[in-house]
């Protein structure tokens, strides 16, 4: 398969909760620069949580970003020009 240079006016964001790191410095190699962090809480409908990350609402009215941070970080490690949504 063929992958061709994205064009200046193409958009397109590569999702990091589920982080495919050499996946991701490829699709950063064709011209993708964005790429999207999930702050997740929840598990998806077959009971295993969204992220490989750990919660980030810990108890009551409280949070731990410390997850955010971990997950910003990684993304950062393997891409580190990366844009964040």
């Amino acid at each position: 398969m063929s992958i061709k240079k994205i064009n200046k006016n193409q958009y397109f964001g590569y999702r990091s909760f589920l982080p495919e790191w050499e996946t991701m410095k490829k699709f950063r190699a064709i011209g993708v620069d964005t790429f999207t962090v999930m702050v997740s809480n929840g598990l998806n409908a077959s009971g295993r949580p969204y992220t490989k990350y750990q919660p980030v609402w810990v108890d009551d009215h409280q949070y731990d970003f410390t997850m955010v941070e971990n997950q910003i970080n990684d993304l950062l490690t393997a891409v580190p020009d990366a844009k964040i949504l």
